[in-house]
């Protein structure tokens, strides 16, 4: 199983996450496989919401995304100079439109 945490999702793109991988379980029959989702489920509650709780704010994430973080550094580079900008709210009146109107699409 893995899990990441992307500041922004594009599809088709070259991108840039925090996250990480667990070893995969036991699914070569119907009970295992129960048995795996349970796992998985006492996993994501003692284990990997709390860690990415760690990290929910802008400060620590930033840590997160540039220490170890992994994928495409061109676009890693990219995004630390819109999250650098998103803290301060340096944007001009039409990237304020294009993001209320993107907040809209997501019922933020």
């Amino acid at each position: 199983m893995h899990y990441n945490v992307m500041p922004v999702a594009e599809a088709n793109v070259a991108s840039y996450s925090v996250g990480d991988g667990i070893d995969s379980w036991d699914m070569s029959t119907h009970e295992l496989a129960d048995e795996s989702m349970q796992d998985v489920v006492v996993l994501l509650g003692s284990e990997l919401l709390p860690k990415m709780d760690s990290f929910s704010n802008y400060e620590s994430y930033i840590t997160q995304f540039n220490d170890y973080g992994s994928g495409n550094d061109e676009y890693k580079q990219s995004t630390l100079s819109k999250m650098s900008r998103w803290k301060t709210s340096d944007f001009n009146a039409e990237e304020l439109e294009k993001i209320d109107a993107n907040r809209k699409k997501l019922r933020l």
